[in-house]
């Protein structure tokens, strides 16, 4: 027998209150959806709301009770030590129903800041591989080209215990060449930017390069 397909919606970020998509969360479980993607951004063209989205995520996932819900965002903005820190802990909140896709950044989020966009390949593949080492809950060495860590450790991991994250690839055509790139070091057969589900024991457009 055939996988179930599943189905997701996009939730309207930019442009509604925190109240608002709370509200769209739960009347998206209720009209049957599977998932809701919330864009994961500081600021969109469209100058209107733009809420801190894994705040709201946290707040439906206390009012829904089976929709997976999840970003796409980048890997620029958050050391991967402090993300996997609070999706571990959010991952608490929803009991298993959050996933993140993350990608190689985009100007409107990080330059206005001062964040600086560098070798954003190896960034996201880098920051992959410590939240997944770091959910593991022992001790992590790590020796980057963008991080190092030296006994590093989170004391709160995801709540499954099945190393089997959920990734796929998630860039237009046109990027197959960063996506095989990113398979490669990785070691996966599909993705660019990757959304992967956080477990235990365990993109978006810019300029290319690594």
């Amino acid at each position: 027998m055939g996988k179930k397909i599943k189905f997701g919606i996009t939730a309207p970020v930019p442009g509604e209150s925190v109240e608002g998509l709370i509200k769209f969360a739960a009347d998206a479980e209720n009209a049957g959806f599977d998932t809701v993607w919330f864009p994961d951004h500081v600021v969109f063209m469209a100058k209107r709301l733009t809420p801190e989205v894994w705040s709201v995520i946290t707040a439906a996932s206390m009012k829904t009770s089976s929709v997976v819900m999840g970003t796409v965002g980048d890997s620029h903005r958050m050391h991967p030590a402090v993300f996997a820190h609070r999706l571990a802990t959010v991952d608490h909140v929803s009991n298993g129903r959050i996933f993140v896709c993350v990608g190689y950044g985009e100007k409107m989020n990080l330059d206005p800041y001062g964040i600086k966009w560098s070798k954003p390949l190896t960034r996201v593949v880098e920051s992959i591989k410590i939240m997944r080492a770091l959910w593991k809950g022992e001790p992590v060495d790590f020796d980057g080209e963008i991080y190092g860590m030296s006994q590093a450790e989170l004391r709160i991991q995801p709540v499954a215990t099945e190393p089997h994250p959920d990734i796929r690839r998630g860039d237009r055509p046109a990027r197959a060449k960063g996506s095989r790139r990113v398979r490669r070091r990785l070691g996966y057969e599909r993705h660019a930017a990757v959304p992967f589900r956080p477990k235990a024991g365990n993109g978006s457009r810019r300029r290319g390069g690594a």
